[in-house]
């Protein structure tokens, strides 16, 4: 996917527009909007900055060469709905080194974007708490999605199923991420 077709996907839903409500609001055509998304086609920067703020959000750019948080929840989506918990967990790892290479109002523009939802309550929740956990670790300010996230797991999940049932591991895992009923060692939170 080319960055315009990224850039736009990951505005819309991160505002939980469906294409059809921000053709609606950009006075274009759904069709158009799909096009873009699916095929990445060579479009204008003004087309782009067009829909991005039509779904209410601005085109900036950071002093950074890391992915902020929206992008990688987008990644996310992307690979569980292609059923590959394998790579959409490594992707994670990313978020996490990511966050964690930059510090201060670096670290927190790459998190103020809300990510968009995985469709799985599992991974929404390991992104919020990593997330959390990155920011907290320099004392951060929280964006606003993440003051109000409130995902939070019925059953305890493993995140690394290799360590299901380990009490070292439950003990090692950050608290944003045991507030959510999430467990992953600390250790797992960087790249190898």
């Amino acid at each position: 996917m080319d960055t315009s077709a990224r850039l736009v996907r990951t505005a819309r839903r991160s505002r939980g527009l469906t294409q059809r409500q921000l053709a609606d609001v950009s006075h274009r055509a759904q069709p158009e909007i799909a096009r873009l998304e699916r095929s990445g086609q060579a479009v204008s920067a003004n087309l782009v900055d067009l829909l991005i703020r039509a779904a209410g959000c601005r085109l900036v750019t950071l002093p950074t060469d890391r992915t902020p948080v929206a992008e990688h929840a987008d990644a996310i989506a992307e690979f569980l709905g292609h059923h590959d918990e394998n790579r959409a967990f490594r992707q994670v790892i990313q978020l996490a080194d990511d966050l964690a290479h930059e510090h201060g109002a670096e670290r927190v523009a790459l998190a103020v974007a809300p990510p968009p939802p995985t469709r799985d309550v599992r991974f929404d929740a390991l992104i919020e708490g990593v997330t959390e956990f990155r920011l907290r670790e320099e004392k951060l300010p929280l964006p606003r999605w993440l003051k109000g996230a409130t995902t939070k797991l019925a059953d305890t999940w493993f995140a690394d199923r290799y360590t299901i049932g380990d009490h070292n591991v439950i003990a090692a895992t950050p608290e944003p991420l045991l507030r959510r009923n999430v467990v992953l060692d600390q250790s797992e939170l960087r790249s190898v």
